[in-house]
């Protein structure tokens, strides 16, 4: 049995909350590594902050990316690389002549990239439209992510001219500047709340397989009932499993919100749907006459599986 599930369970019933790290294995799915509901895990996310790389051409053009790496970089009059056979930067047989001295230019941003021509070259060049990408993982090395719109710009320089070129990354990184999205004051001054008892946590460990045994060994107490197995906590999120064999499902969720704010106040459900799937609100408009009243409302959830198996996300406001 894990002794933070077991002490952060003892704490929770005290009224005190713990705090236990995400780990450092993301963003990838099922990658966190506490899973205890009870606790408030905590992990670094995405800022879409640009986090400026720059890259300066030998006739005096500069293209401005995304990067991350984590300090100030100045590669200096290095010639530009690119060969179409090369370009995808995603096999370590075809880059099997290192190293490259220059900037090398990969035209299919993707993850192998960047461990594959990590040992290869001093420097690199990718070009994709997707910011995030320039997040992944930690560069060991200077790299800048630019958009598909300039590509013809940096591979018709690359091809024709012999001139040196740039690349200039002014990074806050540098002063280890990796701050969290939390913003503690604004959670303080909230107007609905979603209140979990022990009780509904004894309901999910229930339905996770536990023998008696060891559901006492984290809970330890017979007085709770012990009957009524549910993987459904009161959460202010929803999550929606299938199997390679899932072709549609349809799951409803019950929550119940608590209002903490001052005077009367009504809530109209406002949602956002992935591709596949439709979401009903029921009722879609909630009231409270007074401060501590409790509401509650059913969201169902219908998923066609997408082919391809993709992770797909919605909201409720």
């Amino acid at each position: 049995m894990d002794p933070f599930a077991i002490s952060s369970y003892a704490a929770m019933k005290k009224g005190v909350c713990m705090s236990i790290t995400a780990g450092n294995s993301g963003p990838s799915l099922g990658s966190l590594y506490n899973r205890i509901p009870w606790v408030l895990t905590v992990g670094a996310s995405s800022i879409y902050h640009s986090l400026a790389g720059t890259v300066t051409l030998g006739n005096g053009s500069t293209i401005t990316g995304w990067t991350m790496f984590p300090a100030s970089a100045l590669v200096h009059e290095q010639l530009l690389i690119y060969n179409k056979t090369l370009s995808h930067c995603n096999s370590s047989g075809w880059l099997s002549n290192p190293p490259y001295d220059g900037i090398l230019v990969c035209d299919v941003g993707i993850v192998k990239s960047f461990r594959h021509i990590a040992p290869l070259t001093t420097s690199a060049i990718f070009i994709c439209n997707d910011p995030q990408l320039a997040e992944v993982e930690e560069f060991s090395y200077p790299r800048v992510v630019i958009g598909s719109k300039v590509i013809e710009v940096v591979i018709n320089y690359a091809k024709r001219s012999k001139k040196p070129m740039h690349l200039q990354i002014a990074s806050p990184l540098a002063n280890g500047g990796r701050a969290g999205q939390v913003n503690p004051n604004k959670a303080l001054d909230s107007d609905l709340i979603y209140d979990t008892t022990p009780h509904g946590h004894v309901n999910l460990l229930c339905s996770m397989n536990f023998t008696s045994t060891q559901i006492l060994t984290i809970v330890k107490s017979r007085s709770y009932n012990y009957s009524n197995p549910s993987d459904d906590l009161n959460y202010p999120s929803f999550i929606v499993l299938y199997t390679n064999k899932t072709t549609m499902i349809s799951r409803t969720f019950q929550r119940a919100v608590t209002s903490v704010g001052d005077g009367p106040t009504i809530y109209k459900a406002e949602v956002t749907t992935s591709e596949h799937s439709t979401i009903f609100v029921w009722p879609e408009e909630i009231s409270f006459v007074k401060k501590y009243e409790k509401q509650s409302y059913n969201m169902t959830i219908k998923y066609i599986k997408e082919k391809n198996g993709t992770v797909e996300y919605g909201s409720l406001v």
